[in-house]
């Protein structure tokens, strides 16, 4: 199975409520535009699914992500569309939050390549079995290279293959973006992001801090319609905010935290 397989697939179009922002940090002229895909998109070998990113929101379609499946095995794959690339060779670099995604960092990329493919030797790629993890991206706008990143769970075995992309962003302006980054110029942002992680059961949301981490600051709960729902403070390593009053959905937890905000969303069944 080769990726381009994935260009000569019927398309199958993915309508999902994005929420898309602009994000101006301090960093001169460096403007990040960020997109939360909601609910996240998974897509299966058994489908054969494919995800059409457009990674500026142009309209255009500048990457397609997708599954295929053979008797050989199942793979998830990544092709460039127009002037795209992707930072790896023949598999996909899988990039840890803050690592740095630039033409010096990143030295080789590609129009095509595998995330991960699993036969009955085993599993090839960087994407075999992994959460959360980044896909270094890259566009050319106005003759310049502007960099991006999405973010993916990848599994799967000899009998099938998924992935689930969750969001993803690109800075419009600058040379350089780091992996995960939302907002310009503000290290700190993507440190908080990252040491709070939030799980849900039985109608109450937890917030978990990472490694004891001494944080000071507020919990709100929005709705998508930014309605203000509830509200704690952070005063030790779990927060519990009890939902039972709330309907079965989508929610988004805007954390302020040490001087910097993160926004993450959840559901509540």
């Amino acid at each position: 199975m080769k990726s381009t397989l994935l260009q000569n697939k019927k398309l199958k179009a993915y309508s999902a409520l994005a929420c898309s922002v602009v994000a101006i940090g301090n960093a001169a002229n460096a403007q990040i535009v960020y997109t939360d895909i909601t609910p996240d998109y998974t897509g299966t070998s058994a489908a054969t699914s494919i995800y059409q990113l457009n990674l500026n929101n142009d309209a255009l379609t500048d990457f397609l992500i997708g599954t295929a499946q053979s008797s050989g095995g199942a793979r998830v794959a990544a092709n460039a569309v127009t002037t795209g690339r992707i930072g790896g060779s023949s598999s996909c670099l899988a990039l840890n939050a803050n690592a740095p995604i630039n033409n010096t960092a990143i030295t080789s990329w590609s129009s095509s390549a595998t995330l991960a493919s699993w036969g009955t030797t085993g599993v090839y790629g960087n994407w075999g079995n992994v959460t959360n993890k980044y896909l270094p991206l890259k566009i050319v706008i106005a003759g310049q290279d502007r960099f991006g990143w999405a973010r993916l769970d990848v599994s799967g075995s000899a009998s099938s293959a998924s992935f689930t992309i969750k969001d993803y962003a690109y800075d419009s302006t600058a040379t350089s973006i780091n992996a995960g980054q939302q907002i310009a110029g503000f290290s700190n942002q993507n440190l908080l992001f990252n040491t709070i992680t939030i799980r849900t059961g039985n109608k109450t949301l937890h917030l978990d801090i990472k490694n004891n981490e001494a944080l000071i600051g507020t919990v709100k709960v929005f709705n998508l319609l930014g309605e203000e729902l509830k509200s704690s403070s952070i005063q030790n390593n779990e927060v519990v905010i009890g939902m039972d009053d709330c309907t079965t959905g989508i929610y988004l937890a805007n954390i302020t935290a040490n001087g910097s905000t993160v926004t993450k969303k959840f559901l509540i069944k």
